[in-house]
């Protein structure tokens, strides 16, 4: 993955030309994402929620998708699932080369990630727990995913301290 940064503005600075150098309307973000943002939309502060209790995150292999569920009434709900439903998994479906190169990213990730749980849940060494420490790391990427993933496998109380996203 690319670790270059832009400046984005939560808000858009076009409808809200006061906040164009407020620190809190200002994040850090990488230029495919910076770039796929419409200025009509207003998506939530991911520094005000915990995301893990507002968004559901799975994989579906049987549509090539990315599934997300708000867990929370709020029109920017539906604007930040509509972001990131673009971001990974194009418009209207159909991907692009870069779209398509991150949902593949996300799939080998997705698909490690479950090979790794299933080892451990079989064999529950300090190595196997280790690795499953290390890939929910916060410097790993797709942690929102890792989350669900854990929850579906009824881990999460088990690693819980140890995802933070």
């Amino acid at each position: 993955m690319n670790h270059v940064f832009e400046i984005e503005h939560l808000l858009p600075k076009a409808k809200y030309p006061d906040l164009k150098y407020d620190w809190k309307n200002l994040f850090l973000v990488c230029p495919y994402c910076n770039g796929r943002k419409s200025n009509n939309l207003e998506i939530l502060n991911p520094a005000e929620y915990d995301l893990k209790n507002i968004l559901e995150q799975r994989i579906d292999d049987d549509i090539n998708c990315i599934e997300l569920k708000g867990l929370i009434q709020d029109p920017r709900m539906e604007d930040t699932i509509s972001l990131l439903k673009h971001l990974v998994n194009g418009k209207d479906g159909l991907r692009d080369l870069k779209t398509q190169i991150l949902f593949d990213n996300i799939q080998y990730e997705v698909k490690s990630f479950l090979g790794n749980l299933v080892r451990y849940k079989r064999d529950r060494s300090t190595e196997n727990r280790k690795v499953i420490e290390d890939s929910i790391h916060v410097k790993k990427e797709f942690l929102g995913l890792k989350y669900w993933i854990l929850s579906d496998f009824n881990l999460l109380s088990e690693f819980e301290n140890i995802i933070n996203w």
